[in-house]
């Protein structure tokens, strides 16, 4: 065998196991780089939902109080309006009070006695579903009767001696939960979503 195979021989010896352990290294790495990214994309995910969760369970906690309003029980609607006003949840929130039909009886965007819009049919069946189950019901992205934007709501049952049936809503703006992930500080190149159940998206970090 000439001096020149004998020579190649030797070479392929030597690099070939370089490359393979270079390759196997980089791959390594790669993958390690990878899994840290999954990890921290995770953990970011995960506190972004218990900051939209712990917003809930704050509105969710402040209807249940408004429902105990003794206004409402006695029917004294100009006083229970204001009351209601304190639950509204910041610039966008507001909060209203629908009969068992699903017709809003006060809504806190709008002056008290404000000419209120039929309910449509979503309305009607979310109402009836939260009465009938007499537990809160989220909303996902839906169109606002009165204002007429993408809004989510939280609803919770209020019986009422008498055999009254009243649901009391807290109204969010997609701009809400923008500022609330918005939050949690967030590498520049991330964008962070919040969607519901059908996939519309809800809010998005600026």
């Amino acid at each position: 065998m000439k001096i020149r195979a004998y020579l190649l021989i030797m070479t392929g010896a030597i690099v070939l196991p370089i490359a393979v352990f270079g390759a196997v290294a980089l791959e390594t790495l790669l993958r390690s780089e990878r899994d840290a990214a999954l990890s921290t994309m995770k953990e970011a995910a995960d506190a972004t939902a218990l900051l939209v969760d712990n917003e809930l369970s704050s509105a969710e906690a402040a209807l249940r109080v408004l429902a105990q309003s003794p206004h409402l029980a006695s029917g004294d609607m100009d006083n229970f309006y204001r009351h209601a006003r304190t639950a509204d949840r910041g610039d966008g929130g507001r909060t209203i009070l629908f009969l068992a039909s699903g017709q809003q009886l006060i809504n806190t965007v709008v002056p008290l006695g404000a000419k209120l819009p039929p309910p449509p049919d979503y309305v009607r069946t979310r109402t009836r579903d939260v009465i009938e189950s007499g537990r809160t019901v989220v909303s996902g992205l839906i169109k606002g009767a009165v204002q007429q934007i993408p809004v989510t709501t939280i609803n919770v049952p209020v019986p009422i001696d008498g055999g009254r049936r009243y649901v009391l809503g807290s109204v969010f703006s997609p701009d809400y939960f923008a500022r609330v992930i918005d939050r949690r500080a967030m590498p520049a190149s991330w964008r962070v979503s919040v969607g519901d159940r059908a996939g519309h998206f809800i809010a998005r970090s600026s």
